[in-house]
């Protein structure tokens, strides 16, 4: 089984929240698909070409054995930060069932 070190899942989870903050509800999905995109094109290229070589020359050797896998995870990366306009909907969306009630409709006593 393979294991993601520590680092990278914390700068994965640090780019996914900075994503959902310069994204809102109303972005539509194929902007939003488009940005995830290019953002795991991104990564991939700074991490392929700067930082694994710089941190860990290593692992940027067993990356150089399968780098067609390397660059679909990165993909898939930014599918998933296309996800957080979504959830983002799913989460806030209010629901029909449920009555609201203003505070200019509330009688006083």
């Amino acid at each position: 089984m393979y294991r993601t070190p520590v680092g990278a899942r914390i700068v994965a989870i640090a780019i996914g929240m900075i994503f959902a903050l310069f994204v809102s509800r109303e972005t539509s999905p194929v902007a939003a698909l488009l940005a995830g995109i290019v953002i795991g094109i991104a990564l991939w290229a700074a991490m392929g070409f700067y930082v694994l070589p710089q941190m860990n020359p290593t692992m940027a050797a067993r990356i150089a054995l399968m780098p067609l896998g390397y660059f679909a995870a990165h993909i898939l990366f930014g599918i998933g930060l296309a996800m957080s306009p979504a959830f983002m909907r799913m989460f806030v969306r209010e629901r029909p069932d449920r009555v609201r009630v203003h505070t200019q409709q509330i009688l006083p006593i």
